[in-house]
């Protein structure tokens, strides 16, 4: 009898790692086929001229979505557009989880993702699954090669919107990815309803330098009667533009103003974001729709050591304006009481790195007048500014002032860790420049505190900085 029992469990055993053998196999080879049809997606590196007015590329970009979309049976679909320099893909998110907290059948378009690229196509409360990314890959792979205008941000796009259709979305939220006039999600010719978010400088070989001018080249998403929603926190010379131009397409533009604290908001950028989604939820149809687990990823989002007390925000703040806003409300949200054993003055710490194109030495003046430490790293990609650079230049701008620690040389996870050793008790950690820093160490926090994070977070896959 003993001797059977050992045979059947020793065969049980051999069964049980013959399939935890094919699965993995079989995980190991959907893996692959998934990164070689990504590699495919991104294509051949080239710059993008999504602002180009002087070339034709983006009337064939538009005329070429236009008939993607009746080919694959989307025409019929309702269209939310969203431009701005900051805030977008958080107004995005909060209508998107508004739509289906409401039941409705909703598709979100964002960019850039965080940890993984399937982040940036949603039906529903679920990401692109693997396979389903494969499914659409291998059925329009065909048509977008002979597409030789296209880069990668237009087939993350195509992809997007078969597998809208596969799915019967009924609204789909678009984000735009630089500008908004010559953008390629700028194909659609009635929304339901455009927003724009907070404009400033971001973008300036492409948008120009002027904010008049990026304003203009956001405003361009605006259609004909097509209701238009603006924060009133808008720059006066960004208004101005803003109004002009709604007045010369014939479409009402409002004004809309933060109602203060909002569920799922953790900061006042956040609450006037859910105010403008709020109200493009009204548009639609789906007043009081619930925006509260709509996912706020590296869009100040904290976490708390507790052990010494010490906080990490991380932002993915790129520009000189959202510096500033970010730095500001960390300021104004620290925590006011004093805890025993703390210093006088809670000190304030940065991680940063930033791509070359961006305002550095603005972003860098910014950040030294209100941090104490700055760790210097450079960010993934080949636009990243070396963080030698970054370290010079905050150097020169701290005058002093500000200690610039360069040990990590430019890594952001051994600078986490340095930086974290040396907070003080009740200071606070603030990563930005970069969303791929951000996601970096987001996922070293994920490592020692696994349950800050839902099962579904994008954090517990494998992160592809593509």
């Amino acid at each position: 009898m003993e001797g059977r029992v050992v045979r059947l469990a020793a065969a049980g055993a051999a069964a049980w790692l013959c399939a935890s053998g094919w699965l993995r196999w079989r995980r190991g080879l959907r893996r692959r086929r998934l990164a070689q049809a990504h590699s495919a997606l991104l294509g051949p590196a080239r710059a993008r001229a999504a602002a180009d007015a002087s070339a034709p590329v983006h009337q064939i970009r538009r005329d070429f979505f236009r008939r993607w979309c009746r080919r694959w049976g989307l025409d019929s679909a309702r269209w939310v557009h969203v431009a701005g320099t900051n805030g977008k893909g958080s107004v995005c998110s909060c209508i998107h989880a508004g739509l289906c907290e409401s039941g409705v059948a909703a598709g979100l378009f964002t960019s850039p993702h965080v940890h993984v690229f399937r982040e940036r196509i949603q039906v529903g409360r679920e990401r692109i699954t693997e396979t389903d990314f494969l499914e659409v890959w291998d059925a329009c792979a065909p048509a977008l090669a002979s597409e030789a205008w296209m880069v990668p941000f237009d087939r993350y796009l195509a992809v997007a919107l078969v597998h809208f259709a596969r799915r019967g979305v009924q609204v789909v939220v678009l984000e735009t990815g630089i500008g908004g006039r010559f953008d390629s999600t700028n194909f659609v010719s009635q929304p339901e309803v455009c927003v724009l978010t907070r404009i400033s400088h971001d973008h300036v070989g492409m948008l120009g330098n002027r904010l008049e001018d990026i304003a203009w080249q956001k405003a361009g998403i605006m259609k004909p009667r097509c209701p238009v929603l603006t924060t009133t926190t808008q720059l006066p010379e960004v208004l101005r533009t803003l109004e002009a131009e709604a007045q010369l397409v014939g479409c009402p533009l409002t004004l809309v103003e933060s109602q203060g604290p909002a569920p799922g908001a953790t900061c006042r950028q956040q609450q006037e974001n859910a105010a403008l989604a709020s109200a493009a939820l009204r548009v639609l149809g789906y007043p009081g729709a619930s925006m509260q687990d709509a996912p706020r990823f590296c869009r100040f989002e904290r976490f708390t050591f507790h052990g010494p007390h010490r906080s990490v925000v991380l932002d993915g703040a790129h520009n000189p304006e959202g510096l500033a806003l970010l730095l500001a409300e960390v300021r104004r949200l620290r925590d006011p009481p004093r805890r025993r054993g703390s210093t006088k003055e809670p000190r304030l710490a940065a991680i940063f790195g930033v791509a070359q194109d961006k305002d550095v030495p603005a972003m860098v003046s910014e950040l030294v007048n209100n941090v104490h430490v700055v760790y210097p790293v450079q960010a993934p990609g080949r636009t990243a500014l070396p963080a030698t650079e970054v370290a010079a230049l905050a150097t020169k701008h701290g005058a002093g002032a500000v200690r610039v620690d360069v040990e990590a040389r430019g890594n952001p996870i051994r600078a986490f860790t340095t930086a974290l050793a040396s907070l003080p008790v009740d200071g606070t950690l603030v990563v930005c420049g970069s969303f791929y820093i951000c996601a970096a160490i987001r996922e070293e926090i994920a490592k020692v505190m696994p349950r800050a994070f839902s099962k579904d977070d994008p954090v517990h896959e494998r992160a592809c900085w593509w």
